[in-house]
């Protein structure tokens, strides 16, 4: 019973004795606190200040979008011009109404085209290949990193230059099931210890990612006007084809009538009413071989069927007489005349420029050296409490 009586009373924790310890060893865990204190506060100042610069964007003018579906090359100009067109053939309240709606559904309206002209500039923005050619093509690396840039961590800085550009959509919000909603608002930030460079980057990234968008638009724009040139041009070659074989065909049938009014003597369009007189077993026998389209024509008379093949035989030009070629040859015009001109265009409208204010975001100064200083006071504590424990075991030995 005394050897379990003692056991316990070696068991227990004497709060006393723990604090009596405590204060008896204060040398060493007011020092490693003040020591720790004094660390935290040479890291908090040692460490660079680093600047966060955003900028938003926003969907662009609905002028700039205008300008870029009527100088450039525009899916939704064939419908309107389709549209029109058959406003003029097929009447005009008709054709004014199917015009609309072909229009309508062939290109959309200028807000849903804004839409679409603002996706594209979104995943330009985030391609990293587009970002690494601005990168190289402005120097940035060099700018930003300085001597630190070699040829052996070149690639390394450029990712890590990709990984550091926040490029996330503000509006609408993104749903975390399904599909993302098209953006309309973007903002674009980095983090940089130079504030005045990183908020050049930001600006001239969001600049030049337009301007490379638009010249994209204006190279494959051309590309098209010129293969859509290409196509008209070889339907407008089948039709005149195909009227020159008509001609040929025609000129054929009323050789083949002018011979029959001459065997039966018909002069004159008037002589029909002596046609009744005639032999009808005659004529029946030599109109056999034609078919029931053209059976009539050699009543038209011999005078009027050779003014005809005259008139063929002299024309020189197909054109005025093929249907469907003059909305060909306006919209050869209108391809001709687009001008790419983009001059001015953004595919954005800045909400929020990216400036300087001169707020450090990292580091923290103040965070690090309360964390540091309570982190070394449970340091010195602990120090404290074992060097006290090893004391009273020396002494009680």
């Amino acid at each position: 019973m005394a050897v379990m009586e003692q056991y316990q009373s070696d068991d227990e924790i004497d709060l006393f004795e723990l604090f009596a310890s405590l204060g008896r060893q204060w040398r060493w865990w007011v020092g490693i606190t003040v020591l720790g204190v004094v660390l935290s506060v040479v890291v908090a100042l040692s460490m660079p200040k680093q600047y966060e610069v955003t900028a938003q964007v926003a969907l662009p003018e609905l002028s700039a979008v205008m300008k870029v579906t009527n100088n450039g090359y525009a899916e939704r100009d064939i419908g309107r011009n389709l549209g029109r067109d058959l406003g003029r053939d097929l009447g005009r309240d008709i054709g004014r109404d199917i015009g609309r709606d072909i229009g309508r559904d062939a290109g959309g309206d200028v807000g849903r085209e804004a839409e679409k002209l603002f996706q594209r500039y979104y995943h330009a923005l985030v391609s990293p290949i587009h970002l690494n050619h601005f990168v190289e093509q402005g120097g940035w690396l060099e700018k930003i990193y300085g001597s630190e840039v070699t040829d052996d961590n070149r690639n390394y800085l450029k990712s890590e230059l990709r990984e550091d550009v926040k490029i996330n959509i503000v509006s609408p919000k993104q749903s975390k099931k399904g599909e993302g909603l098209p953006p309309r608002v973007l903002g674009v930030g980095l983090m940089g210890l130079d504030e005045a460079l990183t908020a050049s980057f930001i600006n001239k990234y969001i600049d030049y990612t337009s301007n490379t968008l638009l010249d994209a638009i204006k190279k494959t724009g051309r590309q098209q006007v010129v293969a859509e040139i290409e196509k008209i041009r070889a339907d407008i070659n089948i039709l005149r084809l195909e009227a020159k074989v008509d001609r040929k065909a025609q000129l054929v049938r009323l050789r083949e009538s002018l011979v029959l009014a001459k065997k039966v003597g018909i002069k004159k369009p008037d002589s029909i009413r002596l046609f009744s007189q005639s032999n009808q077993r005659s004529i029946s026998g030599l109109t056999s071989e034609l078919n029931d389209k053209e059976k009539g024509l050699f009543l038209m008379g011999s005078e009027y069927l050779a003014g005809e093949i005259d008139n063929l035989v002299a024309r020189k030009n197909d054109d005025p007489y093929i249907s469907g070629l003059l909305p060909l040859i306006k919209r050869i015009k209108q391809l001709e005349s687009l001008s790419f001109d983009f001059s001015g265009v953004k595919l954005y409208t800045l909400d929020q420029q990216a400036v300087t204010d001169g707020k450090a975001e990292k580091p923290k100064r103040a965070l690090i050296v309360a964390v540091g200083s309570v982190l070394s006071l449970f340091i010195g504590v602990f120090v404290a409490l074992i060097i006290g424990a090893v004391k009273r075991r020396k002494a009680v030995a």
